[in-house]
């Protein structure tokens, strides 16, 4: 449940490592949302931040499956730092 007067936007592209399942307690609270999306998507997250208006962003999305880094970074890179950009850099 909800434990905040605030609303909670809660945008996912549901990889291997989401499941929307986990979201059961929450989808039915009215001040909750979400969105499936990939950050990466400059012109989505323009489109969501518009639509939602949010005072603040946390981002907790960050690939750390050291093992699968080490057969190829560049999803690690897409994660941790062009995803990051792309919900701070302005348009």
């Amino acid at each position: 449940m909800l434990n905040t007067e605030h609303e909670v936007v809660n945008v996912d592209k549901l990889t291997y490592a989401g499941n929307v399942r986990s979201l059961k307690d929450v989808t039915s609270n009215k001040r909750f949302f979400f969105e499936l999306s990939d950050i990466c998507n400059r012109k989505k997250i323009e489109t969501i931040l518009y639509k939602y208006k949010p005072d603040k962003i946390t981002h907790l999305v960050a690939e750390s499956h050291v093992d699968r880094s080490i057969d190829d970074s560049s999803e690690f890179i897409q994660t941790n730092i062009v995803r990051t950009h792309t919900l701070l850099a302005p348009t």
